[in-house]
């Protein structure tokens, strides 16, 4: 091939004995009871029968990473995973490594566990990782439950690559849309942009300023509304990513995000490129019929309803004739709203279809950087 190959979704499977000793130096017994209840909790909903599974609504992850027949053993595969990858023989050029149980991590409600178990995976990352900068870069783990723990984390997590001499500028990061409970056994999902529990500007400021490209790969609706089956993981996972992927890009479009950052780049992972098309045509649909000029078509003061009235009386049948005094009433709330006629688009800076297309082909997606100074096989790399 006469282009570098570059893997955008790898992911190791992480030595959790290791992990253990990590999660205890920084967070204590709380933070290692408080993973291991998270992985004994998968465990026990695996074991459940579909009936238990029914009755108690759990939702079933299924079996990830290589098998045994067709692949090598999975602990000979974890092994040598990192210096397979990092030879100059590989057919990689570039891989970026995300976490697998470090994705767990950044899910888990209680900060005292979780803001010290993403510290403890990037900290891991950056240990294990270190000898294969110029060919492997791992994913730094960000939770984003509230804006200044994001902030915090992003920070380390740049120091670190560069008091190891890594390219700062090439890291990556990756971040779970929080589900926020609302009370026992309810949560809202919050999509870190419009209507947002937080202002969550100063984060996105911080990675423009640093030039990171926020990567958005833990966000599933696994388990969430319409996929929550307790008894078939495929059902689950069928347009999981992408349905939520679709939710945070609208919002951070909606919200005014990308408006309010041009700089700033997002990569939408695991979610193949079809819900991003139509997101992007409906945009272009919705905004022709509801941008702040055509939505006062909709201005319930135009209805005539004089005229109205007196096409009933025309048409309709006896029983509706019968019932015209109550027209007024009728027209509530599809005729006559009670919220004044709201501009959609008046956060996102969205003028014209133009910038529709611009934010598609800028800012969302993967986005091709422009060619570095490194040369790898005599060729000059885009990253």
């Amino acid at each position: 091939m006469d282009h570098p190959i570059i893997d955008a979704d790898g992911h190791a499977i992480e030595y959790l004995p290791y992990i253990y000793d990590l999660f205890a130096t920084l967070g204590g017994a709380k933070a290692v009871d408080g993973f291991r209840v998270l992985v004994d909790g998968l465990a026990m909903i695996r074991s459940l029968s579909v009936e238990d599974r029914v009755a108690l609504r759990r939702v079933p992850h299924g079996l990830v990473g290589p098998g045994r027949r067709r692949h090598r053993p999975r602990q000979r595969h974890a092994a040598e995973a990192v210096p397979r990858a990092a030879r100059r023989g590989s057919s990689l050029d570039l891989a970026i490594v995300h976490p697998t149980y470090g994705l767990l991590a950044i899910g888990i409600h209680d900060p005292d566990v979780r803001i010290p178990v993403a510290r403890a995976f990037n900290r891991y990352y950056a240990e294990q990782y270190a000898p294969y900068g110029d060919r492997i870069l791992p994913a730094a783990t960000i939770p984003v439950h509230t804006p200044d723990e994001a902030v915090a984390e992003l920070d380390y997590a740049i120091r670190r690559a560069r008091s190891q001499g890594r390219d700062a500028e090439r890291l990556t990061s990756c971040g779970r849309v929080p589900a926020r409970p609302i009370r026992r056994g309810a949560h809202w999902v919050d999509t870190l942009g419009l209507n947002s529990a937080h202002d969550y500007d100063p984060l996105w400021r911080r990675c423009a300023r640093a030039r990171r490209r926020a990567d958005v790969h833990a966000l599933s609706a696994l388990g969430l509304d319409t996929h929550e089956s307790p008894g078939s993981y495929v059902y689950n996972k069928l347009g999981s990513f992408a349905g939520s992927l679709h939710a945070l890009c609208r919002s951070l479009v909606l919200g005014g995000v990308l408006h309010r950052f041009p700089s700033l780049h997002f990569a939408f992972l695991e979610g193949g490129a079809g819900w991003a098309a139509m997101l992007y045509a409906d945009l272009l649909a919705h905004w022709a019929k509801r941008n702040a000029e055509a939505v006062r078509q909709y201005d319930p003061r135009r209805l005539d309803r004089k005229r109205l009235r007196a096409l009933f009386e025309e048409h309709g049948s006896s029983a509706i004739r019968q019932r015209l005094a109550d027209l007024d009433d009728c027209l509530h709330p599809l005729s006559d709203p009670d919220d004044p006629l709201l501009d959609d688009f008046g956060r996102s800076g969205i003028g014209g279809p133009d910038d529709v297309r611009r934010m598609f082909a800028a800012q969302l997606l993967l986005r091709l950087a422009k060619p570095t100074t490194r040369s790898t096989r005599g060729r000059s790399t885009r990253a």
